[in-house]
């Protein structure tokens, strides 16, 4: 039978000793306060004693017939400590076993301090994760691209939209927290059953709803509202809709204007079982239905703009005057059906259909006229002494990108014996892209002539797909050692080719103390052209692209100890890839502009440290720390650093409460990330050559919980109410998501670096019930 502990907050309770009373039985909550114990089919009643450190000792009772599913116990958090309590047996973890995994907690991230409530901020701060914009849902991993990573929900595919070119143009990204169960992420080395990419897995589960309740939420960035039912014994649904509006947020920019953003999603999963014997675990059908709806539109008249920068020898003032409007309008759907069948003790499939479809418009028609001053020297602390440079743009685009894709998959799971399994599965996608780009910028400096550049005038429309299959075999020969090996195939109709990927994991918990497992793999991850690959900088396709290649190495360890009497883990990884046929490209603030062609070689190489645990007792905190060097090989011109090589990253994510009123918590989340390299315009040559500024930030979260039924039946839901009070970037710190090139009068070019959001106060009222 199986199990969740969570305390009088829903915050999950890890490592809680889980005992049967009237049989011998016993267990351990995980990381997200699960567990499973066997208990015999002859009794009529099930008796559990449970002991944590931070509660008192309970007992649990429920009838054998009432225990369905998933069943969830609550615990009430007391200052009493108790002795630990040993428990010998099987402690073994299956992500323990997997190189480059670390699993989070989401409840205990559901009131991070982010904007908007973003869930991918919380992505940011894993192990080789960075992201240095909070104004998106974008992310890079251990060098890759935005556009390198997977992201699954009960294993259906997600995807985003693609002409998003602002952090603040993007909205929401589709990850919904409040829905949300386990989360399970691999920077690397994953395992042959994920698909086709190159630097990273997020894996989400959203819940099956154990009962009827709900929440809602209102803050100065908008809100949201979650209603879950339990139906009956068979299924459940829930669905979650969110308002995001970030125009007094935009209001702290250096580009003042009048700012309309409005994004807004709605959600709905839901499960049903389809077996009449419910208590029958052995032969079953499930299916589970998700569907989601984006709408976002942002719209910005942009006034004027004033940016001061340099150093004292040479003080800076960028002024720019703007005419015009820029809108950004697309809605997405996202729909997912999965049939889950075990057909015996041994045997389990599961069968994927899910569509994605996006209709995308960009229209900008702005122009600008800017004049470059050094104010050393000058009459006031706004006077120019000298003008360096003067000169204009006007930009206008009318861009319209459709898009649908549809993934079959088919996925099967035999349990061979106790210590042998075999996975196998096909997949099946299908893209069609509908491409209407019509874009173009007129540029004048120092009175010189007009000239006209990011010239774009194309239609196109592709259909490709591939077909990708998988056999995977986890083998323990000996105790406590585990072997996975696996091959995955791919065949890339676009390009015609026919890729083999091998993949080994192993790991090896030590038998003299368990709480050691070490780790290693090794593995061949090709990722087929995608369509914004394809696309080049002016705007042609080049549809006999190659699909892109690497090969991952990763070595390292899982420590599970005590410090303080309270639960921690350690996880330590040292990793190398090396990678061929790279299409290399530039980071324009979020979007990514391919050169359309395979004609770079790279590498990344560094490492990863995460720890985790209760440095403050009933809560979860991490850092995570992280070093790397990535660059790429383009025979005209040698090495070059990636865009994405950040040298050094740290994130932090910390909660604390009153010793005495553990209603009252404080979260921190810090994020430093050293500076990234960027290119003036149009030059492979001096590509990457400039460092831009470290990224630093802090956001602070104060909430206090009050207990509106306290009085009411221990097992029944808590009526709570959650007021936050939230400090965005804390300290006020300047960070660059960007840079706008100006070439000077008497030659040369300054790049002008272009903010983020300054401090922000943010209010929150919650309602959980």
């Amino acid at each position: 039978m199986k199990g969740r502990i969570i305390d009088q907050y829903d915050y999950s309770l890890s490592f809680a000793q889980v005992i049967g009373q009237n049989f011998k039985g016993q267990s351990q909550t995980d990381s997200l306060g699960n567990f499973e114990i066997a208990v015999p089919d002859s009794l009529q009643i099930v008796r559990l004693k449970i002991f944590h450190l931070n509660t008192n000792a309970e007992e649990y009772a429920l009838p054998l017939s009432d225990w369905k599913g998933h069943q969830l116990i609550r615990l009430f958090l007391s200052g009493k400590k108790l002795e630990e309590v040993e428990i010998s047996g099987d402690r073994w973890d299956d992500t323990r076993r997997q190189a480059g995994v670390v699993t989070i907690e989401p409840e205990q991230t559901v009131n991070m301090p982010t904007v908007g409530g973003e869930f991918n901020q919380v992505i940011a701060l894993l192990p080789g994760v960075s992201s240095n914009s909070e104004l998106s849902s974008s992310y890079s991993v251990r060098g890759g691209s935005f556009d390198e990573n997977l992201v699954y929900v009960n294993n259906m595919p997600i995807y985003r939209p693609f002409l998003a070119a602002q952090g603040q143009q993007e909205g929401l990204s589709f990850v919904n927290g409040d829905m949300v169960s386990g989360v399970t992420f691999s920077a690397g080395g994953w395992q042959s059953r994920y698909g086709d990419k190159m630097a990273s897995v997020l894996n989400i589960d959203y819940r099956h709803p154990d009962r009827t309740g709900g929440s809602a939420e209102v803050g100065l960035l908008g809100g949201s509202l979650f209603l879950e039912q339990k139906v009956n014994e068979r299924g459940g649904w829930m669905i979650g809709a969110r308002h995001k509006r970030t125009d007094y947020l935009l209001g702290t920019l250096e580009t003042e204007g009048e700012y309309k953003p409005r994004f807004t999603d709605v959600q709905a999963f839901g499960h049903y079982r389809l077996s009449k014997d419910l208590a029958d675990q052995n032969r079953y059908t499930e299916l589970e239905l998700l569907f989601g709806y984006g709408r976002n539109q942002y719209s910005v008249i942009p006034t004027s703009r004033r940016t001061e920068f340099g150093t004292l020898s040479q003080l800076l003032s960028f002024t720019v005057a703007f005419q015009g409007q820029e809108e950004l309008n697309y809605q997405t759907m996202q729909a997912g059906l999965r049939l889950i069948r075990k057909w015996n003790t041994q045997w389990k499939s599961e069968f994927i259909a899910s569509g994605f479809g996006t209709a995308e418009r960009e229209h900008i028609n702005v122009q600008s006229n800017y004049r470059l001053c050094d104010i050393v020297g000058g009459g006031g602390p706004n006077d120019c002494a000298t003008i360096i440079g003067i000169g204009g743009e006007f930009h206008y685009a009318r861009n319209a990108l459709d898009a649908e894709i549809l993934s079959l998959q088919s996925h099967h799971e035999v349990q061979i014996d106790e210590k042998r399994r075999l996975s196998f599965g096909l997949e099946w996608n299908g893209q069609a892209f509908d491409d209407r780009l019509k874009e173009y910028k007129i540029v004048e400096d120092g009175g010189e002539e007009l000239e006209v550049i990011d010239q774009a005038d194309e239609h196109h429309q592709i259909f490709k797909y591939w077909l990708s299959g998988y056999g995977q075999y986890d083998w323990e020969p000996l105790s406590g050692w585990s072997l996975t090996a696996g091959l995955r195939a791919i065949y890339n109709q676009q390009s015609g080719e026919v890729l083999f990927n091998p993949r080994l994991q192993t790991a090896y918990q030590l038998p003299s103390n368990p709480d050691w497992v070490l780790r290693a793999a090794v593995g061949k991850y090709d990722q087929p052209a995608f369509y914004r690959e394809m696309r080049r900088q002016d705007g042609t396709l080049n549809e006999d692209l190659l699909a892109q290649k690497s090969w991952h190495f990763l070595a390292g360890f899982d420590r599970m100890f005590q410090m303080w009497d309270r639960p921690f883990k350690l996880v330590s990884e040292l990793w190398y890839k090396r990678m061929s046929d790279m299409v290399p490209y530039d980071v324009d603030n979020v979007r990514l502009r391919y050169y359309g062609e395979n004609v770079a070689d790279a590498y990344a190489a560094g490492a990863d440290l995460f720890l985790s645990g209760e440095f403050i007792p009933g809560t979860q905190s991490w850092v995570s720390l992280g070093v790397m060097k990535t660059e790429e090989y383009i025979p005209e011109y040698g090495w070059q650093p990636r865009p994405t090589d950040q040298r050094f990253r740290l994130g932090l994510y910390f909660q604390d409460h009153l010793p005495n009123i553990p209603s009252a918590r404080v979260f921190v989340r810090y994020f430093y990330g050293s500076g990234l390299p960027f290119s003036p315009p149009g030059s492979l040559e001096g590509r990457n050559s400039l460092t831009g500024k470290a990224y630093n930030r802090v956001d602070l979260g104060f909430f206090k919980v009050f207990e509106l039924n306290s009085g009411l039946e221990k097992y029944k839901n808590p009526l709570n109410l959650w007021l936050g009070l939230e400090l965005l970037n804390a300290f006020g710190i300047d960070n660059v998501i960007s840079y706008n090139w100006v070439n000077a009068t008497g030659g040369g070019q300054y790049a002008i670096p272009n903010s983020l959001s300054a401090r922000f106060w943010n209010m929150k009222i919650k309602v959980n019930f």
